[in-house]
């Protein structure tokens, strides 16, 4: 069971990412508590990292640098649509791949598996 760490502070997507990755062979933690996330960092370090980018991208690039330096997991941005200026900005800022909402579970997951098998956590045949 790979383990993946949800940080949504302002939980706008915890339910959607936690239903997506049912049946994935993956295992949720989602926490929407800042200091709460970089403690399971700490005490259970996740396989990788999805991060819900708030909508006013206030201390976005600050938590994610705060992410990227205490795990080398993988670090999976989901930002808004009207977001895209912070997509170079948090790139910048250690995640690994950045996805705009809407999007379905299917691209999520999909999105995931690419950046475990990138950083060799999983090969082509770990989804079956």
């Amino acid at each position: 069971m790979i383990t993946v760490l949800a940080v949504d502070p302002e939980n706008r997507t915890a339910a959607n990412v936690a239903g997506a990755l049912e049946g994935q062979k993956m295992l949720p933690i989602v926490v929407c508590d800042v200091q709460d996330a970089l403690q399971q960092l700490h005490s259970s370090p996740p396989r990788a990292v999805i991060f819900a980018a708030s909508p006013s991208d206030e201390g976005d690039e600050g938590l994610c640098r705060a992410i990227r330096e205490r795990t080398l997991a993988p670090v999976l941005v989901v930002g808004r649509e009207d977001g895209k200026a912070a997509v170079e900005r948090l790139l910048s800022a250690g995640a690994d791949a950045h996805i705009l909402e809407p999007l379905t579970a299917e691209v999520l997951v999909a999105q995931l598996w690419a950046v475990l098998r990138r950083v060799g956590l999983v090969n082509s045949r770990s989804r079956t």
